[in-house]
């Protein structure tokens, strides 16, 4: 994923910062803040499939293109309940017996659910039973599709599609996919202008992903605009305030920011609203309040690495070096290969002689055992 891959360059920058101010005040000022973490690029291996960057795109600040919240990571189907899961594979089973005639183009859509659920075992069973069945070949071609999705394979999975829609161009399920493609590549840009065209087709059904592709392609003003009638239309979805709220960080707003992702977070308590709340309260400073929303975080999904690394380096910077430790091997536990996070906490430490330093290099000898 887009986000995983920023992580750790975001966190080593968090751990930076520490090593600036842990000896000195509990504070630093906010340009010192802005220009560190705006020197660290978010990718480290270029992709070499992923699209040429929209020109524009490639002015945005720190608090856009570094920052540990800006996709909706853990707030997505895999991350459901079992038992939400199961409900929602089960109407898909349901209408694919139901459908008669159309029973391929549910089955293709429970295929897509179960790749959504990472359930990719299942999926692969499905896949293998309509490989037997003797497909249109729009059908063919949009299975091909999922397969390459289920692999990862985002480039392949484009090519398909932007073929299909060329030859289908009125195909809702082809448009969709291709859109969530375009989105998982990072070409926001095109994604954006499926949304739009099937908001004009669909009396606006789309806003939410729209809102959601201009305000990360940092196209604020007409971002904000759809994001606005995204929150009017579904006032009971959280996604369009903490995108606004992303977008007023953009532009250092930071107090609009705040106001936007507390208005989420009333509409309903997520891991994204409270990540997005918790950062923006380090960026400003307050740390303590950073600390209680990174928990909370935490506490909506345990499986949030970014909430958990985030109240890590938070509880260092406030001296609190056992609590720091505890939220280290949590992440250890979710994924060892963080473990290069406890040894540049040690390294800031020992820097500092600080006595704690040598329980977080013996946690990191010990990460993921």
């Amino acid at each position: 994923m887009i986000l995983r891959n920023a992580l750790s360059a975001v966190f080593f920058t968090m751990s930076y910062l520490f090593c600036l101010n842990l000896s000195q005040a509990q504070t630093a000022p906010s340009s010192v803040l802005n220009q560190t973490l705006g020197t660290i690029q978010p990718n480290s291996i270029p992709d070499p499939n992923a699209p040429t960057p929209n020109p524009q795109t490639a002015s945005g600040k720190y608090e856009e293109y570094q920052s540990i919240c800006r996709l909706n990571e853990y707030d997505r189907v895999r991350y459901f309940s079992d038992d939400l899961k199961k409900k929602r594979a089960d109407l898909l089973k349901e209408k694919v017996n139901n459908a008669g005639a159309e029973a391929t183009k549910f089955t293709l859509r429970l295929i897509k659910e179960l790749i959504d659920q990472d359930d990719l075992k299942e999926a692969q069973v499905h896949i293998e039973s309509m490989k037997s069945k003797k497909l249109s070949t729009f059908d063919n071609s949009y299975l091909n599709a999922l397969v390459s999705l289920s692999t990862g394979n985002y480039a392949v999975a484009r090519t398909t599609l932007s073929k299909l829609v060329e030859e289908n161009p009125k195909s809702l399920d082809a448009l969709r996919l291709l859109a969530e493609v375009f989105s998982e590549l990072g070409n926001y840009y095109e994604a954006s202008a499926i949304y739009e065209d099937l908001n004009a087709t669909y009396k606006n059904a789309y806003l939410i992903e729209h809102c959601e592709a201009l305000i990360l392609n940092s196209l604020n003003a007409d971002g904000e605009k759809v994001c606005m009638k995204a929150a009017n239309k579904f006032p009971d979805n959280p996604l369009p305030q903490i995108y606004i709220g992303i977008s007023h960080r953009e532009r250092e707003d930071y107090k609009q920011a705040l106001v936007a992702f507390k208005r989420a977070l009333k509409i309903k308590p997520t891991e994204m609203g409270s990540t997005c709340l918790a950062e923006q309260y380090f960026i400003k400073e307050d740390f303590k309040n950073a600390v209680e929303h990174f928990k909370t975080s935490s506490n909506i999904n345990p499986e949030s690495i970014r909430a958990q690394l985030g109240l890590a380096w938070t509880q260092l910077k406030l001296k609190q070096f056992n609590e720091s430790l505890v939220a280290f091997k949590k992440v250890c536990q979710i994924n060892s290969r963080y473990e290069s996070e406890l040894r540049r906490a040690f390294k800031e430490l020992s820097a500092d002689k600080i006595p704690d330093a040598k329980k977080f290099i013996q946690a990191a000898e010990s990460c993921g055992t």
